[in-house]
């Protein structure tokens, strides 16, 4: 006989109950549990009251990476619809695999349940097809499930009517604030605005971004709805913009403050090949752009014009203002071969009167069959820097930054060749003709983990980072100088000291760590005594080099361990096999077991097992490196008296 339920009553005129409480403490309890979803899901059993308190968390938000959870949420969706309400992020981001197909029908009723979230805020939506797989069944995605989510958005977006502009009401998805779509067509990667127009409709979004579109050639759909929207952030990423219908796109914002006009940069095919549009029609870009002048902050333009034009760096002069009246314009992030670089920032009577900021990106080239040539053509900014005067023009700016993009795997991204002697004097002496202008110089590298991963960047995929590679604000133009002798041994002292901590894997000292002016490469303040100067000694570039060496060594192994694709490996050291003469004062050539390592194959890196360096604990021998340390010193000491020091006599005195 089955059990008859029974109801539970709660008493809540007893002091010593939690009932007692009134509901609006009530509700804070649960607030306060809102992180802890196993007591919650506890709490949910308790009674009706925390049940409908505590669902309101547990629903609140939902990350959906295979199909295989469909069955399950929609099932809870059914037993009680008001779960529905509750969800406030939703990621749908499933992962492609063989039997995905026969997922359509669960798909559409789940897509079915997006309509009734009038809670959602936060929505991303990943085609499992992206990265080539549309032929696959992508069609079915584009044709129903993004027509799905496009009937959804349509419903909660403006609608124009006789005496104005309508609004959705209290309904699914009216309340969105962010949403990121990445998606592509039925059997191509990109894929056409059509009716998605809607999009920039929306009462309530805030920040969106979407890749691979494909814009029409004018949008007279969103002309009713000039200053309509609360949209404040946009990113277009890969996609292929016309400036008639971007401008309309423009209009609807009521305060747009960053923009990221991502042209089709590297999603190049037989089909679709570079055609920077914005550059090409400068002029018809800046009227499209014109239309948040009053508001915009920040700028960003990835530009494919470097791909067929050899003669990127040419100034490209234009008639009118430019952007002059863009008075909030703080912040402009270009690629040397943009219009925004050519004919905007190189004229300062044409720049944004209150820049800041002036990045220019200098993209990694990635050659392709259908475009070879030009991306060959990229200079390198660690090696070289573009003439700085036009910058110095710029009144109100504050910083240039040279952003050179690089992947792991390439010679630009290795440690010796952004610290190149030469180079970096080189750099530092254009840092200190800035620094006279009021403007600091940096150097920043944009790092990729491998060439495989280009924009966009899905779901579990490494991003690039922006490291620092050099700022002449914190190296400074402010030393004084010592006899050669005492900055030679100095030098040793410190190479020693970089070298042997980086390899044990501890805190690596800093030059300003001693005592002697001579070796010291920070901004001395106040110090009137020392004078500027635009020259870097000998322990200024082994301080930079130690500095970079630490960064690139943190940022390859984050990467490595962010990427799915990636075998886990023990950890390992990593050597520039460029850079013999660092060695000769910490190695002797005598040991087998160390110089066996050390022979570098073909290529310039060496990766070695860390248990081959430092024993199966992962800890060297402290007494082999007090024994180099010694050694080191001792040959350095014994020349430091006589009138001039070299590597060879160091290298004499540790044979």
């Amino acid at each position: 006989m089955a059990a008859t339920p029974q109801t539970i009553r709660i008493d809540r005129s007893n002091p010593s109950s939690i009932f007692y409480l009134p509901d609006e403490l009530l509700v804070q309890v649960v607030s306060h549990l809102a992180g802890d979803a196993q007591t919650l899901r506890s709490l949910a059993r308790a009674c009706r009251f925390f049940q409908i308190e505590a669902e309101k968390y547990i629903y609140a938000k939902i990350e959906l990476l295979s199909t295989n959870h469909l069955h399950a949420i929609i099932e809870a969706f059914t037993r009680r619809f008001d779960r529905v309400a509750s969800v406030e992020t939703l990621k749908i981001l499933y992962r492609f695999h063989g039997g995905l197909g026969a997922t359509a029908d669960e798909r559409a009723v789940f897509n079915a349940c997006v309509g009734g979230m009038k809670a959602l805020r936060s929505w991303e939506i990943e085609s499992p097809y992206d990265n080539y797989k549309w032929n696959e069944g992508g069609d079915e995605w584009v044709l129903k499930d993004m027509e799905k989510f496009r009937t959804h958005l349509e419903t909660a977006s403006l609608k124009a009517a006789a005496g104005g502009l309508t609004g959705p009401g209290d309904v699914g998805l009216s309340k969105l604030e962010r949403l990121v779509i990445h998606t592509h067509g039925v059997s191509d990667d990109f894929w056409n605005l059509g009716e998605f127009h809607c999009l920039f409709r929306h009462p309530s979004l805030r920040y969106l971004h979407v890749s691979c579109l494909a814009l029409p050639t004018d949008l007279p759909e969103l002309e009713p709805y000039a200053k309509s929207t609360p949209l404040t952030e946009l990113v277009f990423d890969e996609c292929e913009l016309e400036p008639r219908s971007l401008g309309r796109i423009l209009a609807t914002p009521k305060n747009l403050k960053h923009l990221t006009l991502g042209e089709n940069v590297y999603n190049i095919n037989e089909g679709r090949g570079a055609n920077p549009r914005l550059t090409r029609a400068p002029e018809a870009a800046l009227a499209a752009l014109s239309h948040v002048a009053h508001s915009l902050e920040s700028l960003v333009h990835y530009d494919p014009a470097w791909r067929s034009n050899m003669n990127y760096h040419k100034p490209l002069p234009i008639p009118g203002g430019g952007m002059r009246d863009f008075h909030s314009l703080k912040t402009l992030r270009v690629d040397t071969c943009s219009f925004l670089h050519r004919s905007i920032a190189l004229s300062h009577t044409q720049a944004p009167p209150n820049l800041h900021t002036l990045q220019i990106r200098n993209r990694y080239p990635r050659i392709t069959r259908f475009a070879p040539s030009a991306a060959s053509t990229n200079e390198d900014f660690f090696e070289r820097l573009p003439p700085h005067d036009p910058y110095t023009y710029l009144a109100s700016l504050k910083t240039l930054d040279f952003v050179q993009g690089a992947t792991s795997e390439m010679p630009m991204a290795k440690t010796l060749h952004i610290t190149e002697d030469e180079a970096l004097r080189e750099r530092h002496k254009t840092g200190y003709k800035l620094f006279k202008h009021g403007i600091n110089l940096k150097v920043t590298l944009e790092a990729t983990w491998r060439a495989g991963l280009i924009p966009p960047f899905l779901h579990g995929e490494p991003l690039p980072e922006l490291v620092c590679m050099y700022d002449a604000g914190e190296i400074g133009f402010r030393r004084t100088w010592a006899p050669a002798h005492e900055a030679e041994l100095r030098t040793y002292e410190l190479e020693y000291a970089q070298t042997s901590a980086w390899l044990r894997g501890k805190e690596t000292p800093e030059a300003e760590d001693y005592e002697d002016g001579s070796v010291v490469p920070k901004v001395v303040e106040e110090q009137t005594e020392f004078p500027e100067t635009d020259q870097l000694t000998d322990s200024d570039i082994i301080w930079c080099r130690g500095k970079v060496g630490r960064s690139l060594n943190a940022l390859w192994e984050r990467m490595r361990r962010a990427d799915p694709d990636e075998e886990p490996h023990a950890f390992t050291v990593t050597i520039d096999s460029d850079d013999d003469g660092m060695w000769d004062e910490v190695l002797d050539e005598d040991d087998e077991d160390l110089a066996e390592w050390m022979d570098a194959e073909e290529g310039d890196v060496e990766y070695v097992l860390a248990e081959e360096l430092m024993g199966p604990e992962g800890q060297a021998d402290e007494a082999f490196w007090e024994m180099q340390a010694q050694a080191l010193l001792a040959a350095a000491a014994a020349v430091a008296d006589e009138d001039e020091v070299t590597d060879h006599e160091v290298d004499d005195h540790l044979d």
